[in-house]
């Protein structure tokens, strides 16, 4: 029933707008009137979200920056190999005033069978979040 009367009121706005100047020109006149709006509300929500962009940027240039390496200090830290893994172990004081809620390491092994003459034999990258760690990149 609903699609019946829809098909009715498109045949009857297309027969107007073929008979009637006066409703073609206002037909005419409110599509223009509401793709101008629709191309307003598309520019307003690309700028919101630009926004939002910048702003999501900003916290997380604070996040990264807000806490100094010379705020923290490192404690019995230890790198152990057990079987076939190793584990960097130690203890971290936040000296700051903002929560620490992620920190990385990159850990470097080199071969020196003299000081000038180092070789990396190995590299990982790993970080800790609330006493869990993850590895992030492995190159041998």
């Amino acid at each position: 029933m609903h699609f019946l009367i829809g098909v009715l009121v498109v045949v009857a706005i297309i027969w107007f707008m073929i008979v009637s100047p006066g409703f073609r020109r206002i037909a005419i006149g409110l599509l223009v009137l509401v793709s101008l709006g629709i191309a307003w509300v598309i520019y307003n929500s690309n700028e919101e979200a630009k926004v939002r962009q910048r702003q999501q940027a900003e916290n997380e240039r604070f996040a990264v920056t807000a806490i100094h390496a010379e705020d923290l200090l490192l404690a019995d830290v230890t790198l152990k190999k057990e079987g076939a893994w190793w584990y960097l172990k130690g203890a971290i004081t936040n000296n700051s005033k903002y929560a620490l809620g992620k920190i990385g390491f990159l850990i470097t092994i080199q071969d020196c069978p003299q000081p000038q003459n180092c070789k990396v034999v190995g590299q990982e990258a790993a970080s800790t979040n609330s006493g869990s760690y993850s590895y992030n990149d492995r190159t041998p």
